[in-house]
């Protein structure tokens, strides 16, 4: 608990039991040490935990180790996603999105626990934020890549380069909007999540309710409906489109009056 800066937390030896998982879960993957336990009850109370503590000749954890091996950089970066509640494969992580990236945003992690733990939006799975982080800056990246690549025509053709630059705009922002519609559904525990559903089963009319329900409330129509009404629900936490051009640096190279005709097609489009 120490370690993942909770102390005063997880009280519960069922909470405390996720502390626990999460931290094994570190261990194996960095050494040859394996551990399991039990709580140990007084009547219906958990008053202790035993543990058993072995090691094994190699090591078989989350990080599967390859021949040439992991550089200590990149095993402090797998590392570290785990210990911010990451359950996918973090091997992978490393090699997908980088070891900055990771440090990137395992720092920005931590840093919303702590402010939820002092009154701001709680975190919690810490786990699901950190894989929503690492995509949602991962698809940033890409576009802007791709508004880089959109060739600037000459003058006599000003018409053209705005359209096609407003293109990549909106595909831009739609990510945006997305990604953060998934972030707050994942910030969501269970009983958040119960009453945004029966929140929406009530605007729906029968068919679309009937029909969702059958589906499980799952799938891509769910999913679009489910992210419109949250950025509904929730748009103080969504920047407009021209916050988020000035917040992310877009078309600073080009001149104002280019810039805003870029914005207003780009907001047609959007409409």
């Amino acid at each position: 608990k120490a370690f993942l800066e909770m102390d005063g937390e997880y009280e519960k030896f069922r909470d405390l039991r996720r502390v626990i998982d999460r931290c094994r879960d570190h261990i194996e993957a960095m050494t040859d040490q394996r551990f399991s336990y039990e709580g140990v009850r007084e009547g219906r109370k958990v008053t202790k935990l035993r543990f058993e503590v072995w090691y094994e000749s190699s090591i078989q954890g989350i990080l599967p180790l390859s021949d040439t091996q992991f550089a200590i950089e990149e095993m402090q970066a797998a590392s570290e996603l785990i210990s911010v509640g990451y359950t996918q494969n973090a091997y992978e992580a490393v090699q997908t999105y980088g070891v900055r990236e990771i440090h990137a945003v395992v720092a920005e992690v931590r840093q919303a626990i702590k402010a939820g733990r002092n009154g701001a939006k709680p975190i919690y799975n810490p786990g699901g934020f950190t894989a929503t982080r690492l995509k949602e800056r991962a698809d940033l990246a890409n576009t802007k890549a791709a508004l880089a690549e959109v060739v600037v025509l000459p003058p006599e053709e000003p018409t053209a380069n705005v359209a096609g630059l407003a293109e990549v705009l909106v595909s831009l922002f739609e990510t945006y909007r997305r990604e953060a519609a998934a972030l707050i559904w994942e910030e969501f525990n269970e009983d958040d999540r119960a009453r945004f559903l029966s929140s929406l089963e009530a605007r729906l009319d029968r068919f679309q309710a009937d029909l969702l329900q059958k589906f499980g409330w799952s799938g891509k129509s769910f999913e679009m409906l489910r992210n419109r009404v949250l950025l509904e629900d929730h748009g103080e936490r969504i920047r407009d489109l021209r916050r988020f051009v000035a917040d992310e640096g877009l078309f600073a190279e080009h001149p104002e009056a280019v810039r805003d005709d870029i914005l207003k097609l780009a907001e047609a489009k959007l409409a």
